[in-house]
């Protein structure tokens, strides 16, 4: 399967190979903007555990795979020491808060780029995301349910910069999320790439964004880490 989240070609239905415990595999139609989250992060080859509706066999449920306490728990003492560097990173950001991306953005005037002085600075802002911020921005995007997901197909900012150098400095700012603190490789930095790419794409082409849709999508950034567009 596929992540449909966001583009725009996937409208539509799509035929998915089922395969039920004991059954033999038959296929089955998945309409995009199915839930859990437009299927985003389901891959080829990778089963999902499902249930037929026996009244309407065409009809699939997907479950989620089985988590919990079957998993690895982190040893006690680790998450100790987990525990202790996230109070010291939440004392060091009360003392030292980042700047906003509209502060930065008047600080860096003088010598940002005169082609994307905003999506400069709203790089450089992600560059101090902390994984406590990440995962706030996060749990936010998911509290907003299936209308950040609207949103992120209507704006579409992959599309507009598929294949451009433009992605690959969108990720390079947000690198250090997985990689610096344990845990970090459990974030998905997809939603933070599509709120930077969509800041870019509003600064480059203001008229191909409709602008609802638009504060929607970067509102739980806002929320987090502050304001993007000053006040």
């Amino acid at each position: 399967m596929l992540s449909i989240a966001a583009s725009r070609q996937y409208d539509g239905a799509f035929v998915v190979e089922v395969h039920a415990p004991g059954q033999e595999p038959r296929r089955a139609e998945i309409r995009s903007g199915t839930r859990p989250s437009s299927l985003g992060g389901l891959v080829h080859g990778f089963f999902v555990p499902g249930i037929r509706d026996r009244a309407n066999p065409s009809r699939i449920l997907l479950l989620e795979p089985p988590c919990g306490p079957d998993l690895p728990l982190v040893d006690p003492k680790m998450q100790r020491h987990r525990d202790a560097r996230d109070l010291r990173t939440a004392e060091l950001q009360h003392k030292y808060p980042p700047p906003t991306t509209a502060q930065l953005f008047e600080l860096m005037r003088p010598t940002a780029s005169a082609t994307h002085p905003l999506w400069d600075a709203l790089r450089y802002r992600m560059g101090l995301m902390t994984n406590p911020e990440a995962r706030a921005v996060l749990n936010r995007i998911r509290a907003d349910g299936n209308a950040w997901d609207e949103s992120l197909v209507f704006v579409n900012p992959g599309h507009h910069f598929v294949g451009s150098n433009m992605t690959v400095e969108q990720a390079d700012c947000l690198s250090h999320v997985a990689k610096v603190a344990p845990g970090g490789r459990e974030i998905d930095e997809q939603p933070l790439m599509s709120i930077g790419l969509a800041v870019l794409l509003r600064e480059l082409h203001p008229e191909e964004v409709d602008h609802g849709a638009y504060a929607r999508l970067v509102q739980p950034f806002v929320e987090v880490c502050g304001s993007i567009h000053g006040r």
